[in-house]
């Protein structure tokens, strides 16, 4: 591993250690981390602070993942198998270990979507769908995001050429980031995450 590559991987960590929601709700006033589940991510954001500042969230944390993950397969020539997915992974264990943040930070589902998203978009159609099918029927973010890493897991061991190592740490790595959720899903006290119409519809229904 050369100077230029070490240099890589810490930019892609210290890329995916950036706070980026906290700052936006710290931008209105709003310290994400004291409120709802003090989580930094795209879902606490977006229960505190609506659909816009949520979407920022979310395509910023994505950005996290796609941009290293991009280029150490796609763009850069003579990486190694190991070389890149290091590179996959350093923006993820920042974003959930952010040295701007004492080492705390988010769950990582975005992040990896977005590393997923530069590797290969099929798997992030499998996620997505997965997905969409857990969350749909029980407003369970939560549970979706495990289940699709795992689905993401399964089919790239399907399709790929090679068994996808990193992709098996990914899906323990986000299991184990949930195990506060496990734990709520286990005893019927997960959050639930609604719709914007669904939470104006519940806003109205309670004033």
């Amino acid at each position: 591993m050369n100077y230029y590559y070490l240099l890589g991987v810490v930019g892609a960590y210290l890329y995916g250690a950036m706070p980026f929601g906290y700052l936006i709700a710290l931008s209105k006033g709003v310290d994400i981390r004291k409120i709802g589940s003090g989580n930094i991510g795209t879902t606490n954001v977006y229960r505190a602070l609506g659909v816009v500042f949520g979407a920022m969230t979310l395509l910023l944390d994505l950005s996290k993942g796609f941009i290293p993950s991009y280029l150490a397969f796609h763009y850069f020539s003579g990486l190694t198998p190991l070389q890149q997915w290091l590179l996959f992974l350093a923006p993820i264990i920042g974003h959930c270990f952010s040295v701007f943040l004492r080492f705390k930070g988010g769950k990582g589902v975005a992040t990896s979507v977005g590393a997923l998203l530069g590797f290969d978009i099929r798997l992030v159609l499998m996620f997505v769908a997965v997905w969409l099918v857990t969350f749909l029927p029980t407003r369970w973010v939560s549970l979706g995001s495990i289940l699709g890493i795992w689905s993401v897991f399964i089919f790239a061991f399907a399709i790929l050429p090679f068994f996808p190592w990193a992709l098996l740490f990914l899906a323990f790595f986000i299991t184990w980031r949930h195990k506060d959720n496990i734990r709520r899903l286990m005893a019927g006290s997960e959050n639930k995450t609604f719709l914007p119409w669904e939470q104006k519809k519940a806003a109205a229904g309670n004033s």
